[in-house]
């Protein structure tokens, strides 16, 4: 009887429960019939689940007011479709900051070129000034995009569990959100990639010759890139949010601590890229090389260090579960 008042306290199904303590369904309704008892291990299970002790589910005197275990539930936080809809809404308003964020971050060394095409004198200083505004801007709206998602951060620790039918709404948002990101990321690719090789060509070819040229293709270039990058941003926002939700892919629990380094080594990698070719730039005056060349590193050295977090960890799981002489293999 307990079973049954705290699934249907929670609107989970049979299935629901059986599916997220890994059992039956016709085990659950014996449990709720008291036709069987569950074993010690699935009674952690559905305490944690249902946010109760398991004291509670085992001795029949305890009484209602006494279920609760407040550690178990804040640990466990069962899902709504609207917690879902506030938690993808306040993504949503974190990818329109990232977005903004990017477009500055491409114009950065906008006005320096502009000026120079100008012969504005000491346009090194106020095109520096201004790039520096711009990055610390950047730097503020990413700080403060983070700070957006921080009431949720029960879902960012994958500290929860999606109510009845939730999981089937989630599904059906993440897949219109594939589709919408499938029509923007072809084109967007194609153009990114047709923009750096014009780019690259005209500055190999006029840059000792017509250097105007290669200042004009860069300005076209930081344009483009700024109008690209929110497109890019604001088309795959929602995707990542939806499989934390689900828990699936990169977001299953095993990835958490994964994703976690792999981001923060992201972010590192970029701001640095993005400072360096700032730096380099100014000192160059070689726009147009920096911003071909430093994209496709930050792009290249993103991947290969993600690979390798992914790979130690993957080592690290087989170590972990080896026997001493496998072990003993492995470090060999």
């Amino acid at each position: 009887d307990r079973i049954q008042f705290l699934r249907k306290q929670k609107g989970l199904s049979q299935e629901d429960v059986a599916l997220k303590i890994g059992v039956s369904r016709q085990s659950v309704s014996k449990w709720e019939s008291g036709q069987s008892l569950p074993d010690v291990e699935k009674i952690v299970h559905m305490s944690k689940l249902f946010g109760v002790t398991t004291d509670y589910l085992l001795n029949e005197e305890i009484e209602s007011e006494d279920i609760i275990d407040e550690s178990i539930a804040d640990d466990n936080k069962i899902l709504e479709q609207a917690d879902v809809d506030a938690y993808l809404n306040a993504e949503k308003t974190k990818s329109k900051y990232r977005a903004i964020m990017g477009s500055l971050l491409a114009l950065s060394p906008f006005l320096y070129i502009i000026l120079r095409l100008c012969s504005v004198e000491n346009s090194a200083l106020i095109g520096g000034i201004v790039a520096a505004v711009f990055l610390s801007v950047a730097i503020a709206l990413f700080a403060i995009s983070d700070n957006m998602v921080s009431e949720f951060k029960y879902i960012l620790n994958g500290s929860f569990t999606l109510g009845y039918g939730v999981g089937t709404y989630v599904t059906r948002l993440q897949s219109v959100f594939r589709k919408k990101r499938q029509r923007v990321s072809f084109p967007l690719i194609a153009v990114l990639m047709l923009n750096a090789l014009i780019l690259l060509l005209l500055t190999f070819i006029y840059k000792n010759t017509n250097p105007m040229v290669t200042d004009i293709s860069v300005t076209v270039s930081l344009v483009i890139l700024s109008i690209a990058l929110p497109i890019s941003t604001l088309s795959g926002a929602m995707l990542d949010p939806t499989r934390r939700l689900l828990k699936s892919g990169d977001y299953a629990p095993e990835y958490l601590v994964v994703n976690k380094k792999v981001s923060l080594s992201r972010s590192i990698i970029i701001l640095c890229a993005l400072i360096g070719c700032c730096i380099y730039g100014f000192i160059t005056e070689d726009w147009g090389r920096c911003i071909v060349i430093g994209y496709i590193f930050c792009t290249l050295l993103c991947i290969i260090v993600e690979k390798l977090i992914k790979y130690a960890h993957e080592q690290g799981k087989e170590k972990d579960n080896a026997t001493p002489k496998e072990n003993e293999f492995l470090d060999k």
